[in-house]
């Protein structure tokens, strides 16, 4: 026989036998420790569905609301594009609806199959937004793989009960969190309720309500541009703080700057108008080059072209002794081709601190604007 057919064979059997196919989410959260309400009544702004259709959205959709039904709370959903998520209107059923808690669900990143036209991993920003003190109060970036790469995910699972598993890895971590604190977790989806229709809604050009989409997903801007007509911001996460941008920082034309105390890092953005460069790979190569320029014995990565938030992104490491610093450095750049301008994001840490900590700065280029 086949190997790769009897190693799915056998994948076939357990799977059967546990229940437990489809990978789990990888979610690392964050909450507020002021926060100690439970939701009751949740509105779900989303663009779930964008990556894998409108059956692993429904999926999703009526999973969590039998979960959260289950835990007290009633919840309605709101579906738009990745691109209205963050300019659109709340629908005037948000209104309606009186919620106590906004949960935003974003993609913010994926990876493709070797086709390049499948998605096989969704990465999600997701927030929980109190209506009472307008305040974020939990923080989540999840990771999720709607296919293991074999025939198994086809042959046990469809797209709707993928999409009823992210709902309950996401609602299991808001257990552990204590989101959710009259619950119980679920250790396999034949655990869980059955799932119940929830009311959905899709966002009407009309309505000009008086909050805007900045209360469902509120930011943390600071300007960052060096040119009068661009402009670049980020959401910064908890542990960062913005810092004094000195005279020979803006030199540099950065004109943002933000450190870390917690390790060590410092952050910085610039920006330049997108008609200005006619190549972006080798204007990354320019950046890279100029970073090797400032350090002692540099070392340099390859640059890797990625998508985030589904805009084109090159990203490439340089580590050595700083020469201003006579520090060992180890710099994560990244370019953004960022609509009418380019964003640089420039991450920069001890090179003993860089490793452990390299996941949380990768993630920071996915929250420039």
């Amino acid at each position: 026989m086949n190997v790769s057919i009897f190693r799915t064979f056998c994948s076939v059997l357990i799977c059967g036998a546990l229940s437990a196919c489809v990978i789990p989410a990888q979610i690392e959260t964050n909450k507020a420790a002021s926060y100690t309400d439970e939701p009751k009544r949740i509105f779900v702004i989303t663009d779930i569905g964008s990556e894998w259709g409108k059956d692993f959205a429904n999926g999703f959709q009526q999973k969590m609301t039998s979960i959260a039904k289950v835990c007290g709370a009633d919840s309605q959903f709101l579906f738009v594009s990745g691109l209205e998520l963050d300019s659109v209107k709340p629908d005037a059923q948000m209104q309606a609806f009186h919620p106590d808690t906004l949960l935003s669900i974003k993609r913010v990143g994926y990876i493709l199959d070797p086709t390049g036209k499948v998605v096989v991993t969704q990465n999600y920003d997701v927030r929980l937004l109190d209506v009472k003190t307008n305040k974020t109060v939990w923080r989540a970036n999840m990771k999720f793989s709607g296919t293991n790469g074999e025939m198994i995910s086809s042959l046990m699972y469809s797209k709707s009960e993928r999409g009823e598993s992210l709902a309950m890895d996401m609602t299991n971590r808001m257990k552990d969190d204590k989101i959710f604190r009259s619950c119980s977790k679920y250790a396999s989806l034949k655990d869980t309720p059955a799932s119940i229709p929830a009311q959905s809604t899709a966002p009407t050009a009309t309505f000009q309500p008086a909050v805007p989409i900045a209360t469902i997903t509120p930011t943390i801007q600071q300007s960052a541009a060096n040119d009068s007509n661009v402009e670049s911001s980020i959401d910064l996460p908890d542990g960062w703080a913005t810092a004094r941008l000195s005279d020979a920082l803006k030199a540099k034309h950065f004109t943002f700057h933000a450190t870390n105390q917690g390790n060590g890092a410092t952050l910085l953005i610039s920006s330049k108008k997108r008609a200005d460069v006619a190549d972006i790979q080798k204007y990354a190569e320019i950046q890279r080059n100029a970073q090797m320029n400032s350090v002692v014995d540099g070392k340099q990565s390859e640059i890797e072209m990625l998508k985030m938030n589904d805009l084109s992104a090159w990203r490439f490491t340089v580590q050595g002794v700083g020469k201003a610093s006579g520090k060992d450095l180890t710099w994560l750049i990244t370019v953004i081709e960022n609509g009418n301008k380019i964003s640089i994001l420039t991450v920069g840490a001890p090179t003993d601190h860089f490793s452990d900590n390299r996941d949380a700065f990768n993630k920071l280029a996915y929250l420039v604007h």
